[in-house]
């Protein structure tokens, strides 16, 4: 990990350079110097990395280096934080003040360029004492890999050892063993069969149950098991399998092991293609590796099969992309428990009937986070134990003994050592983002838009290379972002929480586990430190198991902190620890803070901050202190749902400030308008700006958001106290959201100017704020006005999300709606028209969502083969419909149908039994007549009985 650390703070530098460090004069060529110094020191860190626990001068050595790397981060940034702060102090017209600048400049220079050079001579002085050590130089590509595959090595497979402590797979046998012998034809046509999931989920132990299931037997004619490792050799691999296969005389052997590697591929091919054989590849770790294989294996479909185990979906679907792909889930509590009992009473009745171990021993399996491998690690240490007493003293310390750190110089398959080995393959430029992760609390559903949009601030991912030709669809740093989210999920070291309509992750997770071993990952390379001040012991988190108080040097070092705060805001936090770049606050609710002063002191004392969040920190001052101009690094800022009703002028001064949230969660019922000072136009460098719902600027004048080039999202965009013709000018907008009526129509018209195009706006919300009472459901009455939509959609070829509040004049002729759309929200439309003939056509609709008086006709008929990729539809309070028509062929894709408030709907379409697709019906205030004929013997039960039906 070191190594990965090393080259993020070289990015970092070229980025300082590049960017920010105009003022370096002539210390640019030191500042590169020391950049090829430590890019050349991580060549050594990578054989330093793997030798780190067995040798402590090596950790000493590998902890110097990187102390290195990041005191030439701090230099370079404080070198800028001076200059830009006597930039801004000297008043142009004063001569002599200028030139006490310019001198000032000039010292801090020869300041800096001196400790550029110690730091060099260190770097050569760490560099002479690598032979005592033993380290030596890999280059990019060469891998030294021992530790690791020592790990891989204790975990590897072996068919003949079969696990009789399994629970909860039963129906997961079943269905690879339907998949593998073709019982019907849903599943004749899989050639490859895929489990795929997280370290310590058991894909391994499953695969062998399926082995040596008697089916499985009774089905193939051979089989063979092949353990992939890390350094594997290709030619072993088909021996081996081939060896299996065949069962060949010592003649045979020794004739095949005489032939020459593509001889043999070309054996083994004519096996697989002549035999039904089961090929299991255990523990496939990349599509290189497959590659190698892949010529003894036949591309055409055969009677034999492989089965293979990754921790990584896309090796599965590079092996082959329509290959049935299983991804167990986590064990339920049931399961933990029965799973923990069979292993820790290890046969033994008396100890069994303890009631008392067995509710210690539920509560310690809920602590395994349902991963079998944690099970079976801490059922292993319990059934070393008799005694009540000794149980308690394991849940006392059950992470440890789970993370297998007890007794670690005698346990190779601790299981963070385990869950390490995702970590280690990670590419460098993976490690950061996932480390970053551990910061969120236990179970917490992370936002996807804000961990990318913090990645972006940290500077963990770096810029495409810019094209010289004008591309709408050029990959931006959220495009990388996102994409290197995905990689993660699907190296299953996060997890999916939630998915857009579109399938494009929204939010996602970090199993506990994972995540404890993130945090000690974290803890170790001095990048995050979590602290947990929830509880009344003020224990850190429990990945770091020490007392608060006994953290504190290690804090000293922490690049990152998290703190986990409960009601009353703690200030332990302050210029002891300087060099942090990330702090982030979590509450469980709204914290309250008695003094801003204590918020003021990191304003003053965290000069390096790149991250602050302070979400849900409410104090006695509603103003936020102007002392936040101070944060020069400041790259991300959210004070979201603090009652900040001011900001200050100083905001302005945050020249690198790419996103600011300042978004309120109030009501309707608090209209409180938050001042804005007219400064954003300053703030170049903003990518993404959620304001209030309600906000007010310098008297008399309007706020100005020119010079926003790089703006992507403008969320509540304030139309009382800005132009609205300013937003054709901002070209980068992505997302944007209007939130006030009276400028929607303005905002359509300026469209008719042919030279106004927003290409790269993806999605538009033209949403009403002005309530009429506070319940959502009942009393929300817009303000009458109308919206012609045919001026805005030209050339929005990107626009793949829109939702339009008001009445519409009428909808545009198909053609002229943008035809990418997959998401589409109407509100109080009250179209006299039957909608579907028109939205039907649009090809890539997904979602639609029909709200409140949209149309005010009796009968809505979904045309013959209309809506070909809509999945789910909702239809909200529409009074007068009567009758809704499903022709035939009508979406095909839809799974989901939801309907609410539609007191004069009669019945359920007909054509709702014919759609195979069709998943769910949920059912929200409808009268009891409507819901009646739902029920069995109900006249519509034939239509929904095999829908998994709710009913509000």
């Amino acid at each position: 990990m070191a190594d990965s650390i090393v080259l993020f703070i070289v990015e970092r530098l070229g980025d300082l350079l590049i960017e920010e460090c105009k003022s370096l004069h002539g210390l640019r060529d030191e500042v590169e110097e020391i950049r090829t110094e430590l890019r050349r020191m991580r060549c050594f860190l990578k054989d330093a990395d793997s030798r780190q626990g067995s040798d402590e001068r090596v950790r000493n050595w590998v902890s110097e280096i990187r102390e290195v790397a990041y005191n030439a981060e701090d230099l370079i940034e404080n070198f800028i934080i001076e200059n830009v702060a006597k930039g801004r102090d000297s008043r142009a017209s004063e001569i002599l003040e200028r030139l006490a600048c310019f001198m000032s400049k000039g010292v801090a220079s020869l300041r800096l360029g001196f400790h550029i050079g110690s730091l060099t001579d260190r770097i050569s002085r760490l560099t002479s004492s690598l032979r005592t050590y033993g380290i030596r130089e890999l280059k990019e590509g060469d891998c030294s890999s021992s530790l690791n595959e020592k790990l891989r090595e204790g975990r590897r497979s072996y068919p003949h050892m079969v696990e009789h402590d399994v629970v909860g797979v039963e129906e997961k046998v079943d269905e690879i063993v339907a998949h593998l012998t073709g019982d019907n034809q849903t599943h004749s046509h899989h050639q490859v069969i895929a489990v795929c999931g997280m370290g310590g989920l058991g894909k391994t132990t499953l695969a062998k149950k399926v082995y040596h299931d008697s089916r499985i037997r009774w089905h193939f004619d051979c089989f063979a098991w092949s353990y992939i490792s890390q350094q594997f050799k290709k030619r072993d691999i088909w021996e081996g399998i081939l060896f299996n296969l065949m069962a060949p005389t010592r003649d045979e052997r020794a004739e095949i092991l005489n032939m020459k590697d593509e001889e043999v591929a070309e054996k083994l091919h004519g096996v697989l293609q002549r035999r039904t054989c089961l090929v299991v590849l255990d523990d496939l770790w990349s599509a290189q590796d497959w590659s190698s294989l892949r010529p003894a294996f036949p591309k055409q479909t055969t009677r034999s099969k492989i089965l293979l185990t990754s921790r990584k979906r896309t090796v599965a679907l590079h092996v082959d992309p329509s290959c049935f792909l299983l991804e167990p889930k986590c064990l339920s509590e049931e399961h933990s428990w029965e799973l923990l009992k069979k292993i820790a009473f290890s046969g033994r009745s008396t100890r069994s009937d303890n009631n008392s171990l067995k509710e210690l021993g539920k509560e310690m399996a809920k602590s395994c986070s349902g991963l079998p491998l944690a099970i079976v690690v801490l059922g292993g240490v319990l059934a070393t134990k008799g005694t009540l007493g000794e149980w308690h003293a394991v849940n006392n310390n059950i992470k440890s003994y789970i993370r297998g750190n007890k007794d670690e110089e005698e346990d190779d398959g601790g299981l963070s050592k385990v869950l390490g080995l995702s970590f280690e393959d990670l590419p460098y430029q993976l490690k950061p983002c996932f480390l970053h992760v551990g910061h969120f609390p236990e179970d917490f559903e992370i936002p996807k838009k804000q961990l990318i949009h913090v990645w972006i601030a940290e500077g963990f991912i770096t810029a495409p290379p810019e094209s010289d030709e004008v591309d709408i669809n050029q990959e931006t740093m959220e495009d990388v972002a996102e994409r290197y989210l995905t990689e993660l999920v699907n190296r299953c070291v996060l997890q999916v929480a939630k998915r857009t309509s579109t399938g494009r992750i929204r939010s996602c997770r970090i199993h506990d586990l994972m995540r404890d071993m993130c945090l000690l990952k974290a803890k170790q390379e001095s990048f995050l430190e979590s602290i947990n001040l929830r509880h009344q012991s003020q224990e850190s988190d429990s990945a770091s198991g020490s007392k608060l108080s006994g953290s504190m040097a290690s804090l000293v070092e922490a690049r990152r902190l998290t703190i986990l705060l409960k009601q009353v805001f703690n200030d332990f936090v302050h210029s002891r620890y300087p060099r942090i770049r990330s702090l982030v606050y979590f509450n469980e609710n709204e914290c309250e803070v008695q003094k801003w002063e204590q918020i003021k002191r990191l304003f003053k004392d965290f000069k390096f901050l790149r991250v602050l969040v302070l979400e849900g920190i409410v104090g006695p001052d509603k103003k936020l202190p102007k002392e936040i101009g101070k944060l020069l690094h400041l790259r991300f800022l959210s004070i979201r749902n603090t009652q900040i009703d001011e900001l200050p002028k100083s905001i302005g001064d945050l020249m690198f400030l790419q996103t600011l949230d300042a978004r309120d969660a109030s009501t309707s019922a608090r209209r409180q308008k938050v001042f804005i000072p007219n400064v954003l136009h300053k703030m170049r460098a903003l990518r993404h700006l959620y304001l209030p719902r309600w906000c007010s600027t310098d008297k008399g004048q309007k706020l100005r958001l020119d010079n926003l080039n790089n703006l992507q999202t403008l969320v509540n965009f304030p139309e009382e106290i800005c132009d609205v013709k300013q937003l054709g000018n901002l070209s980068s907008l992505r997302k944007l959201q209007l939130c006030d009526p009276d400028c929607i129509q303005e905002f359509v018209e300026i469209f008719r100017d042919q030279t106004v195009k927003l290409f790269n706006l993806q999605a538009l919300y033209l949403t009403n704020n002005k309530y009429v009472g506070s319940n959502w459901g009942i009393q929300y009455l817009p303000q009458p006005y109308t919206v012609n939509l045919e001026p805005l959609f030209s050339g929005w070829q990107n626009l793949y999300k829109l939702r339009v509040d008001g009445q519409l004049r009428n909808l545009p002729a198909p053609n002229q709606l943008p035809q990418n759309l997959t998401r589409l929200i109407l509100f109080w439309s009250e179209l006299d028209e039957d909608p579907m003939p028109v939205l039907g056509m649009l090809p890539n609709l997904m979602t639609l969502h029909l709200w409140r008086r949209v149309y005010l006709g009796k009968k809505m008929v979904f045309p013959a083969r209309g809506f070909p990729q809509l999945k789910r539809l909702e239809l909200w309070g529409l009074p007068h419909l009567e009758e809704v028509e499903v022709e035939e062929e009508a979406m095909p894709s839809l799974t989901k149908f939801e309907i609410s408030n539609c007191d004069h709907l009669n019945e359920i379409p007909e054509g709702l039994k014919f759609m195979v697709s069709l998943q769910e019906l949920e059912i929200r205030y409808m009268p009891m007549q409507f819901q009646f004929r739902l029920h069995p013997g109900g006249d519509d039960f034939d239509k929904v009985q095999n829908l998994c039906v709710t009913i509000i």
